[in-house]
């Protein structure tokens, strides 16, 4: 399947917000709401964003519609996910993939959003963000908004990792594989999983014990896809306090990857912490990681 890349925006667009998984709190859109502002972009906020139950926000199906709906109204430019949490990936299957694939835009978000993502690129082909979200704002507004800037509007064909720590210098070209380590371990053996052939994947986590970060390694490792990839980076990773874990992360890495020989970065400006690059997910680019430098430029 061709791969679609969504147009960017420009000033007046219109981004609808959406709650895929978790149920929005107050005031979680303010600063979304004031980003739009500052970028010159209307807004819509969909009704589902502030409905359903303590959790959840609405049904399963209400979500499936809701998305349909901002896919097919004309009107909207993009969709940007407040929210992760918990859900994406109890509607995958009732989602109508043909409605995306004609009426493509940008879809942006990150967390449980990586399976809906997934599931969107490999069904419809079309190329989505892994991007700041309503936590990312509230920690750096200023980083978010120049981000957006940057990558939607401006198409900016280069994205700088600012990676803390390189681990294995080179250069890598591959469709560009993104998102939560833990969604991305549940989709193995799924028809929403990514094929990993020629792929650079980039990774983060956030609130886990170092074991279970262990464990998603060995599956990525055991299922075959880390000798597929060409390249890998890891965003910002957030662990359990006081974890008895042996390893470290590097360690652990460095476990999972013996052998490959490809570049590896880690620490890169995304994740659940205060930063989070723009990131286009599908997209084939070239990885260029250096002591000096890190970046992505976009084929």
């Amino acid at each position: 399947m061709k791969n679609i890349i969504p147009n960017k925006l420009k000033k007046g667009d219109r981004v609808a917000f959406f709650a895929p998984s978790g149920k929005l709190k107050d005031g979680q859109l303010d600063l979304m709401i004031k980003a739009c502002n500052a970028l010159g972009l209307d807004y819509y906020i969909h009704p589902q964003c502030y409905s359903g139950g303590s959790y959840l926000a609405v049904s399963d199906e209400d979500k499936v519609l809701a998305l349909h709906e901002m896919f097919q109204d004309k009107s909207i430019l993009a969709i940007f996910c407040v929210r992760g949490g918990y859900g994406t990936m109890r509607y995958l299957d009732d989602i109508d993939y043909s409605i995306i694939k004609d009426n493509p835009k940008i879809l942006m978000g990150m967390s449980d959003v990586t399976a809906l993502q997934a599931a969107i690129y490999k069904k419809a082909g079309l190329v989505t963000y892994s991007g700041p979200m309503s936590m990312h704002f509230n920690n750096d507004f200023d980083f978010a908004v120049e981000q957006i800037k940057k990558v939607l509007i401006d198409g900016d064909g280069e994205i700088l990792l600012n990676a803390t720590d390189v681990l294995s210098e080179g250069i890598a070209e591959g469709k560009l594989i993104a998102g939560n380590l833990a969604m991305l371990s549940y989709l193995t053996g799924t028809e929403y999983d990514y094929d990993y052939t020629d792929s650079i994947l980039m990774f983060e986590e956030v609130g886990e014990w170092k074991y279970s970060i262990d464990r998603f390694l060995q599956q990525l490792k055991m299922s075959g896809k880390l000798k597929k990839v060409n390249a890998i980076v890891v965003g910002e990773n957030h662990y359990k306090e006081n974890d008895i874990f042996d390893y470290t992360f590097n360690q652990m890495l460095e476990n999972v990857t013996s052998g490959l020989n490809i570049p590896i970065a880690v620490g890169a400006k995304f994740g659940h912490l205060n930063k989070h690059l723009v990131l286009p997910v599908g997209q084939k680019v070239k990885l260029n990681l250096k002591k000096h430098k890190q970046s992505i430029i976009l084929k």
